[in-house]
């Protein structure tokens, strides 16, 4: 009973840390949460959903296409809600708070357009289910905690291998120096933005087909839940996203087997609480001097 709860607690940890380097990325830039983040999952999920009704079952079809239009939703709220506001050096609440206001617009748009109730989204392929040593598993969260390692090692080898992602963290060690030295900054805050947005489209698509629907409000939750792992590992750091976002997961899976499952939302969030009074900053993370 224990080891197939930490295996259900990996499958949704995994959900959780593609949702903590999202924050992740954005806080190491900025500085800033992204409060709308929960909303872009929301959307990619939706877009998942639509896109297997209108255009195609196959499955990464439905990636492709939901990946590509929520990247251009998170770098148009970058382009709409944050970036007037940071040539002007507007205070980082006023950020802060465009996003949030921009998640509360796209949740409800998606509303508004789809509905409130819950809809169905089942993967476009046969569940199996395998039995080792005792403990059960789908093929299903093989496949999600399969394609949240690939992405978190492709999003690893981005940012520290590749020049353009060196280049992101060069200047998120001094974006006003960067900036000073002639580098478009915009461009790499934009594509902070698109990228941290297309894992989380990723991970709606991937919760939508765990609990088999999705609904407008399904971003508030998750999304304060990747933030939760972002916290809980060092904010800022991607790594610090993914081992928060584990241990999130597991946490909240054992948590749910001491109590009931109602109590599973109430563990995570104290979990935030515990962290931020008694370390704040994160498993992974160094105190900063102020």
């Amino acid at each position: 009973m224990l080891v197939q709860q930490i295996v259900n607690g990996i499958t949704l940890g995994s959900i959780y840390a593609l949702m903590a380097i999202g924050y992740a990325m954005v806080f190491s830039l900025l500085e800033l949460i992204n409060f709308s983040h929960g909303q872009i999952f929301m959307l990619g999920a939706f877009l998942g959903l639509y896109t297997m009704k209108l255009l195609s079952g196959n499955f990464v079809v439905i990636l492709s296409v939901a990946v590509i239009l929520t990247a251009l939703a998170g770098i148009g709220i970058e382009r709409i809600a944050v970036a007037p506001l940071r040539k002007r050096n507007a205070p980082k609440v006023s950020s802060l708070i465009t996003t949030l206001a921009m998640g509360i617009i796209i949740e409800n748009l998606v509303l508004v357009i789809c509905g409130s109730r819950f809809q169905g989204f089942k993967p476009p392929f046969e569940i199996k289910f395998f039995d080792i040593s005792g403990i059960r598993i789908s093929s299903l969260e093989v496949v999600i905690i399969a394609l949240a390692l690939l992405l978190m090692a492709v999003i690893t080898v981005f940012m520290y291998k590749t020049k353009y992602g060196m280049a992101i963290r060069g200047c998120a060690q001094d974006i006003e120096t960067t900036s000073l030295m002639g580098v478009n900054v915009n461009i790499f805050i934009a594509t902070t933005f698109g990228v941290g947005s297309m894992l989380a489209a990723v991970a709606g698509i991937l919760i939508g087909y765990y609990y088999n629907f999705v609904e407008p409000s399904m971003g508030a939750i998750v999304g304060m839940k990747g933030f939760t792992a972002s916290v809980l590992g060092g904010r800022g750091m991607i790594s610090g996203g993914v081992l928060g976002g584990f241990v999130l997961g597991v946490l909240e899976s054992l948590g749910t087997m001491i109590f009931t499952a109602q109590y599973r939302d109430t563990i995570a969030f104290s979990v935030l609480i515990l962290i931020l009074i008694f370390k704040p900053d994160g498993l992974l993370g160094k105190r900063r001097n102020k």
